[in-house]
């Protein structure tokens, strides 16, 4: 997918709308969480850090796919840097990802180099 492009994919509603494997991987993350990281997430609200890499939106699509079971309410903050020229590109790209799996986004745009 080329990174101006919207996701155009199946919408991501619950575990059955992932591939098995990635509906196990999914699973395993909430255990670990609810296991080792302090108790349930059914209810919260989540703010997911989101760059538009692949970690990051493989962590935001897990979410998506148990926000429905877990009654979560997710939100995703980006960070542009503003250390590469294409950076405010990427922003814009992880926005309309955002927009396409109904993910309430908040960006901000920051020259560290500076």
């Amino acid at each position: 997918m080329p990174e101006d492009a919207p996701y155009a994919g199946p919408p991501i509603t619950s575990l059955k709308s992932l591939p098995h494997e990635d509906a196990l991987m999914a699973l395993s993350a909430l255990r670990f969480i609810e296991g080792e990281l302090g108790g349930p997430i059914r209810g919260q609200k989540l703010l997911i850090a989101f760059s538009g890499g692949a970690d990051s939106t493989a962590l935001l699509t897990m979410f998506c796919a148990l926000r429905q079971s877990q009654a979560l309410e997710l939100a995703a903050a980006h960070l542009d840097h503003g250390l590469r020229e294409e950076s405010a590109q990427d922003a814009r790209s992880a926005e309309a990802l955002c927009q396409a799996l109904g993910v309430p986004f908040m960006s901000r745009r920051c020259h560290v180099a500076a």
